[in-house]
């Protein structure tokens, strides 16, 4: 693509001596804009717009015709050719993960003759100055991993490999119970070197033995010790729960801390529910990393990719955001704000109590080690539910932060926030009502959701009702037995069969309640005998609908009013 466009203004700029631009005139030629030449490529250093030219015999000075010999042909792709600049400015407004660029300005389109017209292309450079790249791989290859996750741990390896470039470095640390090494040190991503991890990788990857992580994070944290222009990164990956996990977030804090800004990030990557993915969470808090996570086996390779792919094009790191600090109090979800990578939104949220300033000042640094600033206008976010958008970031960032610090309190605020927001929670069950009344044809039930250190049976006792707990929508917080057995993701399932049995009868009753609102015969024929399809459909779709907040608009639509 870069080869392209830049054959393509090459072949621009040879056009453009074609024109003629008279002497004594106010017309002038275009200034040079700065670019920056490599042996076939013209690349903008600021936004810029290029007339297209498919038909070279349109190239031509629109005021003074040169008369210059017909050129014949057709350019294919279009010669681009910059265009005169009297101005531009460049404006964007980001609303979470979505961003509008505005762009206005004025050219003069001077190479094009006046009786005939062209397109232009706006090009806007993107920056390339991702930081150089350090990282260690730190695999899991324990017994669990045997089968699927592992072959598809290796593709994802493999194709991360694949996009270093050649002046990064890497290495790989498989473990177990013990750790086994691709080499003593960092080695250069050459093609060579690449295509020997690669078979290294087929070989030593073999699943066995149990799981023992602080050991490797350790020897990777040495292999970083000296690194230099870069960020180092330690790319995680495991399916299992270990004892010592808090143990592990404090030596890794303690090292962390003691590297300062230049400490390595660690991007932790958990497989399926035995691994506790608040603690992997944990490791990329503290250490301006990220998380990801992959529930089934097949999805490992997209996620361990998207993963990689944002630790990878880190270009703004060490980020903070001043004028904070006058404000009365205030609270910042992630803690540590992470790196910006290219392509990959950063959201930051909090609470705050003051008055909030009307513009923000960010601070970084750029990947050829220069400081970054740039303000930020603040803007209010009109008609958007902000606490339930953000609510679920920042649920797992407390959650994370109540788990490592055993903290009731805080466990006691992610109760609150998941009640008030529907967001399920660690601290909280969603659970099922069923009452009968009277001689009603069918049963009734409705969900709700409560802290966990609700009596239920007290519950009971004044509702009159039967409860049953719904299957909980988190994560977990690990199984130490499960990972000690060395039990491959996924293998146990709970039963849920009074639970399914208990929402088929409520979604059940939709079509039923939807058909008192209808006066055509036609279309209560049509529900009934899409009644069967409907409950399996709403059955799968109550869960997804408790996420959003909207179990209540479901509850009322398949519940007969004051029966949950």
């Amino acid at each position: 693509m870069v080869d392209v466009f830049g054959k393509s203004v090459e072949d621009g700029l040879k056009l453009s001596k074609r024109i003629y631009f008279g002497k004594d005139r106010a017309v002038s030629p275009p200034k040079q804009v700065a670019m920056e030449k490599a042996p076939h490529s013209y690349l903008p250093t600021a936004p810029m717009v290029y007339a297209e030219i498919f038909d070279p015999s349109m190239v031509d000075n629109p005021d003074i015709p040169s008369y210059q010999p017909h050129v014949h042909g057709r350019c294919d792709p279009p010669a681009l050719i910059p265009l005169q600049m009297n101005g531009i400015v460049l404006e964007a407004e980001c609303y979470l993960d979505t961003m509008i660029v505005t762009v206005t300005g004025s050219w003069r389109v001077h190479c094009v003759m006046g009786s005939r017209s062209c397109d232009c292309r706006l090009a806007i450079p993107m920056s390339d100055q991702a930081f150089k790249k350090e990282v260690v791989f730190v695999v899991d290859i324990s017994g669990s991993m045997k089968g699927r996750p592992l072959e598809n741990v290796k593709n994802g390896l493999c194709a991360a490999l694949s996009k270093l470039n050649p002046e990064d470095s890497f290495n790989i640390i498989a473990f177990n119970g013990e750790t086994y090494l691709f080499s003593s040190s960092l080695e250069l991503a050459t093609k060579e070197t690449i295509e020997n991890a690669s078979q290294w990788i087929s070989i030593n990857f073999i699943a066995g033995g149990g799981t023992n992580i602080l050991l490797p994070l350790n020897q990777a944290m040495e292999m970083l010790s000296n690194t230099r222009d870069s960020i180092p990164l330690i790319f995680l990956i495991t399916d299992g729960s270990v004892e010592d996990e808090r143990h592990i977030c404090d030596v890794m804090k303690s090292n962390l801390t003691n590297r300062g800004s230049m400490a390595p990030r660690i991007f932790s990557f958990g497989i399926g529910s035995y691994c506790n993915h608040y603690f992997l969470q944990m490791l990329a808090l503290i250490s301006r990393g990220h998380y990801d996570a992959a529930y089934d086996a097949d999805s490992i390779d997209l996620h361990m990719q998207r993963l990689f792919t944002a630790a990878s094009t880190t270009i703004v790191a060490n980020i903070t955001i001043d004028t904070l600090e006058c404000l009365d109090a205030h609270e910042v979800y992630p803690f540590h704000i992470p790196d910006l990578s290219s392509g990959s939104p950063l959201i930051v949220s909090g609470r705050y109590q003051g008055n909030f300033p009307d513009s923000l000042k960010a601070k970084g640094m750029l990947g050829d080690m220069n400081n970054f600033v740039i303000d930020l206008k603040v803007q209010k976010g009109k008609d958007i539910p902000l606490d339930k958008v953000v609510a679920k970031r920042q649920i797992d960032v407390l959650t994370a932060q109540a788990w490592l610090m055993e903290d009731k309190a805080i466990e006691e605020k992610v109760a609150k926030m998941s009640i008030q927001t529907s967001v399920p929670s660690e601290y909280t069950h969603w659970f099922l009502l069923q009452t009968n009344k009277g001689k009603q044809a069918s049963e009734s039930s409705g969900i709700q959701q409560v802290s966990n250190k609700i009596d239920l049976q007290r519950l009971v006792d004044s509702k009159g009702c039967k409860v049953i707990l719904l299957r909980s929508l988190s994560m977990g917080f690990g199984d130490l037995n499960a990972t000690a057995e060395n039990i491959p993701p996924g293998s146990v399932e709970g039963d849920l069969s009074e639970t399914a049995d208990m929402l088929v009868k409520a979604a059940s009753n939709c079509c039923g309640k939807l058909a008192n609102c209808c006066c055509c015969m036609c279309c209560i024929k049509t529900c009934s005998r899409m009644n069967d399809q409907c409950a399996i459909f709403l059955t799968q779709l109550c869960t997804v609908l408790s996420c959003f907040g909207c179990i209540s608009c479901c509850s009322d639509v398949c519940c007969p009013s004051g029966d949950g």
